[in-house]
């Protein structure tokens, strides 16, 4: 029990109740789901790569793919250390609340992005897009500004809904290296399992796979690519830097950070001020397995019907290693890097699916 009276139990909850809340909500109006998500979700889908029968994805490709994974599981990059991750956590209700003001904030800034009669489909989504964005800044300005001045007071004192794990963070640079070089090694093993759940599911409907699984990017490359006008220009930047950062600090230093804050509390007990010092890996995994399940469940409708479950699980499969980068660095750049490099990466395929 802390000084206001709440005990890890009474904090559980709240988070509880206030997750219900906000997916009811997200649910109860499939307008604002769909348009938001659609806008937010940017190129993230099932990766565009040169299909091939069996398994959808070129014999080399997914050879490399499974000496990667082999690599990570046998030489044991998957363990989090315990004196590396994020130093601070969130939380669990506090959390919740960030990201309800997160939704309606990009739900707000749709509204008021929204173009005039007559204009083009590009125009319409990435003033969708710039919207969601900038709703959405001052909750990511002052999570990151909150992080900050948390990580460097080091010290009991400071927000109430802030606590500490005693971690260290990855300097900012190598955080950014990391996160790169990790979704170039992971590309191949995620590529390759979606080529296997998107002709699985091919076969299980009867239809052909959807060559680009995202209708945001359909949309930016069949206007013509980055180069068919001003604003496929600001769509494709918002797509590499304003959404990646917005969906990080939501999923991960939000959502992934409460949930290892809950789950910490449950099985330590401790005060709420000391929330992830119980975070043991196997809690840190749960988080992030369980924050990349929501992050690819949020994304379904913008995912086109024929290809909407390999997409998720496609989806699923990268939050993981968001999550993954994320409590290996400590840093929400780790994450950032690599959702950009995704994204870049199912920019350039999808270019030249469509041209081929």
């Amino acid at each position: 029990m802390d000084a206001h009276g709440r005990t890890p139990r009474h904090t559980s909850r709240r988070f509880i109740v206030a997750f219900a809340v906000l997916s009811a909500c997200w649910l109860a109006n499939p307008s604002i789901a769909d348009e938001a998500s659609t806008a937010s979700s940017s190129a993230a889908g099932t990766p565009a790569v040169a299909s091939e029968p069996a398994v959808g994805v070129p014999w080399w490709l997914a050879g490399t793919g499974a000496l990667v994974l082999a690599w990570w599981i046998v030489g044991r990059r998957w363990r989090l250390p315990a004196e590396v991750g994020p130093p601070a956590v969130i939380r669990p209700d506090a959390a919740m609340g960030l990201l309800a003001m997160m939704l309606v904030g990009g739900a707000v800034g749709v509204s008021l992005a929204s173009p005039a009669s007559g204009a083009t489909d590009i125009e319409k989504t990435a003033r969708a897009i710039l919207g969601v964005v900038l709703g959405q800044a001052p909750v990511v300005v002052l999570v990151l500004v909150g992080w900050r001045s948390r990580v460097a007071a080091s010290a009991p004192a400071g927000p109430r809904f802030v606590g500490s794990t005693g971690r260290r963070a990855l300097p900012f640079a190598g955080a950014i290296v990391l996160g790169t070089v990790a979704m170039l090694l992971a590309y191949p093993v995620i590529a390759t399992a979606a080529g296997a759940a998107s002709w699985i599911e091919s076969a299980m409907r009867g239809g052909a796979p959807e060559p680009i699984a995202h209708d945001s990017l359909r949309t930016l490359v069949e206007s013509g690519g980055v180069s068919g006008s001003g604003w496929a220009v600001v769509m494709a930047l918002l797509v590499l830097t304003g959404i990646p950062l917005c969906e990080e600090v939501a999923y991960r230093g939000l959502l992934q950070s409460g949930l290892v804050a809950l789950l910490g509390s449950l099985r330590s007990g401790e005060r709420p001020g000391s929330w992830a010092s119980g975070s043991s890996s196997a809690i840190r995994w749960i988080a992030i397995s369980l924050a990349s399940l929501l992050f690819a469940l949020m994304h379904l409708s913008a995912l086109p019907e024929a290809s909407r479950w390999s997409a998720t699980i496609t989806l699923a499969l990268v939050g993981v290693l968001f999550g993954w980068v994320y409590e290996r660095t400590g840093s929400i750049a780790a994450p950032f890097a690599a959702h950009a490099v995704f994204n870049g990466i199912n920019l350039v395929l999808a270019t030249r699916t469509i041209e081929g």
